[in-house]
């Protein structure tokens, strides 16, 4: 199933699109698995976690594991896979400012997918964060989405992510079919001081 529903903030978001680059950002061990693109100010970055994300890109390769885990810590690996039995993916990388690299990691399981922003920091040389920024996880009695979109405005970076618990209530006997229920919250994080900071959304 599959959920769209955006609040009035999203009407901000309408010019989607990564501009392929020429040439590949390099000064990272893992640059050579990731094809290099440009965030522009005019760009939306979509992240969504869904099958075809894995099917319909031919740039994305596995990524496998024993070279990830030569450059990434325990933690961040924990973190990338915690179902222990998951395969990776690298997409495409950008520059998130002028010493942060953002590397779009896949993760696939039979039941969890996952996208995330495996930054690599110039200044210490190493992948030292992990942003998650689209999930999707459960099975036929329920599901949880979280969807990101990643944008500028004002001279700022932000994420905006909205999560959708999808779950079904079993008959009762006030009720005798099951009820679908959908449950949204949302997060917009701005990129400050080399870390996603979380402010209020009005």
């Amino acid at each position: 199933m599959r959920i769209y529903t955006l609040l009035a903030l999203l009407g901000l978001l309408t010019a989607c699109g990564i501009n392929p680059s020429s040439t590949t950002e390099e000064g990272h061990p893992l640059s050579a698995y990731f094809y290099a693109s440009e965030f522009n100010p005019t760009d939306t970055l979509v992240f969504y976690a869904e099958q075809q994300e894995f099917e319909n890109n031919t740039r994305i390769k596995p990524l496998p594991d024993t070279v990830l885990a030569k450059y990434v810590s325990p933690e961040i690996m924990a973190r990338l896979n915690f179902t222990g039995s998951g395969e990776y993916f690298s997409a495409y990388q950008f520059s998130l400012d002028s010493h942060t690299i953002a590397c779009v990691i896949l993760t696939r399981d039979n039941w969890f997918r996952m996208e995330s922003l495996l930054l690599f920091n110039k200044k210490n040389k190493k992948y030292d964060r992990l942003m998650p920024v689209a999930q999707l996880y459960g099975g036929e009695s329920g599901q949880i989405y979280t969807h990101g979109w990643l944008y500028k405005q004002d001279m700022a970076i932000y994420l905006f992510s909205k999560e959708i618990t999808h779950s079904i209530i079993m008959p009762t006997e006030e009720n005798e079919e099951p009820v679908e229920k959908d449950d949204e919250t949302n997060s917009l994080k701005r990129w400050r001081n080399d870390n996603f900071e979380s402010i209020a959304l009005r």
